[in-house]
């Protein structure tokens, strides 16, 4: 953005931290990692490099294992960063959290945050394991007239078993009945339990509960459209938000900020992020290159269309091809 007008602007020299900000992987990887290490751990870490000549600022970064990291707070009540022993400065790494409370310098992980939840969670899905694990068919009581000795209840016992795991018939003598005992996951609460699992999980996570296949409103096309605007507010941000916010504040110069580009997600079709694009562009409110780079298009060639808002922002250039 710039700082003079306020417009948020294409630039051509990028800063080098946003283009390629670790060196170990690619810029997907870090994302994906980075994104992981918030929703596992609360934290994301990172060592920082050299510093960048366009900003006066790190230009890339090296991740720690979050797991790893310890806070030491000092006897003047200032703390710094431990990992496996050694010291580091505040100023030599960029931490992002999500969902830290004040003065807390490290985040509580979700595990932590939502543990009782989890422990319920877990308590259902283990009885359910061990409900389901009977096979498909629920126990029975076999009934012979009578004194059974105990070889033949264990025979009758072994092979009842044996039918439930392998579906092979059962061959029983006229006199012997087998009553089976009537059993309905849905009367034990499996199925609503298994459900609350998995729509309390969506929340701890910000999943939408719809991309899991629980029940929800039917996927018409404007319900998919605004569902992926939620998507975008609810889920991404939760994430994309802290490690925009951290970056613009240590690793840009002030007035710089971070942003990621959603126009991808919000809408549902080509056509209708054309439309729009055009729509934006025709009112001033987007530059042609600014409109292109939202449709995935490089910039024009055509240098007197480049780089130039209404707003007055000077020329960026472009170079012919």
């Amino acid at each position: 953005m710039d700082p003079a007008t306020g417009v948020w602007q294409r630039l051509d020299d990028q800063p080098a931290y946003l283009l390629d900000p670790d060196p170990e992987n690619d810029a997907w990887q870090w994302r994906y990692a980075t994104v992981r290490d918030l929703a596992e751990y609360g934290n994301h870490i990172e060592l920082l490099g050299d510093v960048d000549y366009r900003t006066g600022r790190p230009g890339w970064g090296i991740p720690l294992p979050p797991e790893d990291l310890a806070v030491v707070v000092n006897a003047d009540g200032t703390w710094d960063y431990n990992y496996r022993g050694f010291m580091l400065a505040k100023s030599d790494v960029l931490h992002v959290k999500r969902g830290g409370l004040s003065a807390q310098p490290v985040s509580a992980a979700p595990v932590q945050q939502f543990g009782d939840a989890l422990r319920t969670a877990i308590t259902a899905e283990e009885w359910a394991g061990r409900y389901l694990s009977g096979g498909g068919l629920p126990p029975a009581i076999i009934q012979v007239p009578g004194t059974v000795d105990q070889p033949a209840a264990t025979k009758f016992k072994t092979d009842w078993r044996s039918m439930m795991s392998t579906g092979e018939a059962l061959l029983l003598p006229s006199n012997v009945t087998v009553v089976p005992l009537v059993s309905d996951a849905q009367k034990q609460q499996l199925v609503e339990a298994r459900q609350w699992n998995a729509h309390m999980a969506c929340t701890i996570t910000g999943v939408p509960p719809y991309k899991l296949g629980l029940e929800g409103p039917s996927m018409t096309y404007q319900n998919v459209e605004t569902a992926d605007i939620a998507w975008r507010v609810d889920t991404l941000d939760r994430y994309g938000q802290p490690i925009a916010h951290a970056v613009s504040k240590h690793l840009l110069p002030a007035g710089w900020k971070a942003r990621w580009q959603y126009a991808q997600v919000e809408r549902a079709d080509i056509r209708t992020q054309a439309e729009v694009t055009a729509a934006l562009v025709g009112a001033g409110l987007l530059s042609v290159d600014e409109g292109r780079q939202r449709m995935q298009y490089p910039p024009m060639a055509d240098s007197t269309t480049v780089g130039t808002t209404p707003e007055g922002v000077p020329d960026l250039g472009a170079q012919e091809v």
